[in-house]
């Protein structure tokens, strides 16, 4: 049965169409200028920065690859993200799982100690951080990077996902119980799969927040050969004051966006699954 609107309802929606639209249009906008400027020389950026390329010059991206290293920084990126990720997700799906099934004192008590850590800001204790990563001999390494990632990614993601375990009937372990499964069977067999769609947005929220990550990389590599991709290119934005290479630059800040672009196109309804989900079961 379809409803019918008011004249005012049709204008209302016309008009949020339009805003929709226009601030697509401003998004997106400077990531095609982006793309078509990385196929530029430096002749053709400094003539007109706004016209199409003449020629679609494609080796702005193998010496962006290449030269500039962006392909080692990309690896190094991917590598301490998905390292990261894995660690994280394990960590924060049985703790979540814990707090979120188990009513007592301690669990309690645990909610709240990692509610507050969510609050504070990790810049705050950056210094005591990178003494903390310097006594561990973990300073120029990637694996640990990872591992302070993991650590700073846990009270946000313990904060989404717990309230999909909560909310969760206790009817369905008794269920498992009856049918002989054991707590941790129950947990990955019947419960981690029903907070699919936490995971999911934690897994996302997550991916991004590593691979843009600066500051803390920044201070903890000390050696070119491990830097991560938004260090790498920030490096590439400071030479390009005194050597530019425009065409070869923007070739760099477009494949440090497509990871991110292709995990939005792939996921974007688990994105908003995720988060509205955990909106009504929080």
């Amino acid at each position: 049965m379809k409803i019918k609107l008011s004249v005012g309802d049709r204008i209302g929606r016309i008009i949020v169409r339009i805003f929709l639209i226009i601030w697509s249009l401003i998004v997106l906008y400077p990531m095609f200028w982006a793309l078509q400027t990385s196929f530029k020389t430096n002749k053709e950026f400094y003539q007109n920065i706004w016209n199409f390329p003449e020629v679609y010059h494609f080796e702005n991206y193998i010496d962006a690859w290449n030269k500039a290293k962006v392909g080692t920084f990309f690896l190094n990126s991917l590598y301490v993200t998905v390292l990261a990720m894995i660690g994280s997700l394990f960590i924060v799906s049985l703790a979540a799982y814990a707090l979120g099934r188990f009513n007592n004192r301690f669990t309690r008590f645990m909610s709240n100690y990692f509610l507050l850590a969510y609050m504070i800001p990790s810049s705050i204790a950056l210094i005591a951080q990178f003494f903390l990563m310097k006594n561990l001999n973990l300073v120029n390494s990637l694996e640990g990077l990872s591992l302070k990632y993991i650590a700073d990614s846990i009270p946000f993601s313990l904060f989404v996902l717990t309230g999909f375990f909560r909310t969760m009937p206790h009817e369905l372990e008794e269920s498992a119980e009856i049918d002989g499964a054991g707590l941790f069977r129950t947990f990955v067999s019947v419960m981690l799969p029903l907070a699919k769609p936490g995971v999911m947005t934690i897994a996302i929220f997550n991916f991004l927040g590593f691979w843009n990550e600066y500051v803390f990389a920044l201070i903890l590599m000390t050696d070119r050969a491990k830097y991560t991709i938004s260090v790498g290119i920030a490096n590439l934005v400071a030479a390009a004051s005194c050597t530019p290479n425009w065409g070869m630059l923007f070739a760099a800040c477009i494949i440090v966006m497509i990871p991110c672009i292709v995990l939005y196109c792939f996921f974007q309804r688990n994105i908003s699954e995720g988060m509205t989900s955990g909106a009504v079961k929080g």
